[in-house]
């Protein structure tokens, strides 16, 4: 299939599909489900004026329905692929906010303050994504398709984005392994429904052993889903692997599962044993009071008939 052929699958591809605007949860006077997402990122990744600037720069450019996101893939073929297709990246929807030497771009800044404000501007990006109707992805071949440990930013922070965390989500997720030969133009259905068993009959499957390494001081970014009254993490893995070379870290970031909820639980588990305890060491010490004070009874009724016995026995041996 040529390009103008591959471009035509993919932009008839989820029209075949019955999408529909998707809310999730009660929506009141946060529709878009921007508040609720600047309440989260603010300010830990971003500062107001930060948030502000990416979203009037993704108005400037943004094609709907155009994106792609990637990883755990070589992001030279990443950003390749997605020339060739036409599609926008989150580095060409930041414009001059990721070119260095640019006045607007904040890479100048410390190493540490960079990729958290990276961070951010992903949260960003797959919030736009999630207003229209679907996105393409770009991983590694099945059977493993995502880092082992979770936590690359698109696991953390833009999966549960565009799966309705904060209200609003797509209607279908896209995937495609451009890392497999002649598998460049095969496009799938992922999300809702995963369809990858499609990729490997066709393709077979292929076991992805070079991941970069993930900081393991990293802390999984802990959402606030909507309708729910505790806080909880946006995926479900932990942290192992290793760095790839040639892997950019603006995508970066996995979770681990929330333990508020499983706190709670033994929390109150053990409190029935906590007052048993407490009842236990009342029993025991009103058990202690009662036996001396039985001691002392005895002792002051006894003592008594003891001298009258020993005086009588004296008695009783004189001549």
């Amino acid at each position: 299939m040529d390009d103008l052929g591959h471009r035509k699958e993919l932009a008839t591809m989820a029209p075949k599909y019955s999408l529909h605007s998707r809310p999730i949860g009660e929506i009141t006077d946060d529709p878009t489900g921007y508040k609720r997402l600047i309440s989260q990122i603010f300010p830990k990744y971003l500062s107001q004026k930060e948030a502000n600037e990416i979203r009037v720069q993704f108005d400037r450019v943004w094609e709907e329905n155009n994106q792609v996101l990637w990883s755990g893939t070589d992001y030279c073929q990443t950003k390749k692929w997605a020339s060739q297709h036409g599609f926008q990246t989150l580095t060409i929807c930041m414009g001059p906010l990721m070119e260095p030497g640019n006045s607007k771009c904040r890479r100048k800044t410390c190493w540490r303050a960079w990729k958290l404000y990276m961070r951010g501007a992903s949260a960003l990006f797959a919030w736009r994504i999630a207003q229209g109707r679907w996105t393409t992805v770009l991983t590694p071949p099945p059977p493993h398709r995502f880092h082992p440990s979770g936590m690359t930013n698109y696991q953390d922070i833009e999966e549960p984005i565009l799966k309705g965390i904060l209200g609003v989500s797509v209607e279908l997720i896209r995937m495609v392994h451009p890392e497999v030969s002649g598998a460049e133009h095969f496009v799938y259905e992922a999300w809702p429904n995963d369809q990858h068993t499609s990729w490997v009959a066709k393709f077979g499957e292929y076991f992805h052993s070079d991941w970069r390494e993930v900081s393991r001081t990293r802390v999984p970014m802990i959402w606030q889903p909507v309708g729910c009254a505790q806080p909880r993490p946006s995926s479900e893995y932990r942290c192992q692997a290793t760095r790839s070379k040639g892997q950019s870290a603006d995508n970066e970031l996995e979770l681990r599962p929330c333990r508020s909820d499983q706190h709670s639980e033994i929390q109150a588990k053990n409190l029935p044993t906590i007052e048993g305890s407490r009842t236990i060491s009342d029993n025991h010490g009103f058990m202690v009071l009662t036996l001396i004070l039985f001691v002392d009874v005895f002792l002051y009724l006894a003592l008594p008939f003891v001298d009258l016995l020993r005086s009588f026995a004296v008695q009783y041996r004189r001549p």
